[in-house]
């Protein structure tokens, strides 16, 4: 069975095709890639150790308009950089002030443990002495 196959399948099934709103086809793009400026010498060597080098152009557009005080909602699949749009800025904060702080909030617990766990092992690879988390998650 194809996807196409599929798709008509679920919108001729009378329960289904009532809970779709909106169906939309949208062709393969090839990635766009932008540039950030990103201060700390350390935190660029542990993003090239992790063999981050370039950021897609989402990931730069959120950054910069964080950095820049704006609140920004970013929506892209899974596994597309979305946690680096925003533990950057923190990050690169903490590095620049130790008593800078942030509240992460999450709809899930397994995306906490997640996202906690990836923030700890950056901020951990840039600083000898990461500050603690107030955070329910088992390290």
């Amino acid at each position: 069975m194809t996807i196409a196959n599929l798709i008509n399948i679920l919108k001729n099934d009378r329960q289904i095709n009532a809970g779709i709103t909106a169906h939309e086809y949208i062709p393969f793009k090839e990635a766009e890639f932008a540039d950030i400026n990103i201060n700390d010498n350390k935190l660029k060597e542990v993003l090239k150790n992790r063999e981050i080098k370039k950021f897609y152009r989402h990931q730069a557009e959120g950054i910069n308009l964080i950095k820049q005080g704006h609140n920004v909602v970013i929506m892209t699949p899974t596994a597309s950089g979305k946690s680096l749009i925003y533990n950057i800025p923190v990050i690169e904060s903490i590095l620049e002030n130790s008593q800078t702080r942030a509240l992460y909030i999450f709809p899930l617990k397994g995306l906490e443990q997640d996202q906690v766990k990836n923030l700890d092992g950056l901020l951990n690879d840039c600083m000898s002495e990461a500050p603690p988390f107030n955070s329910p998650v088992d390290k």
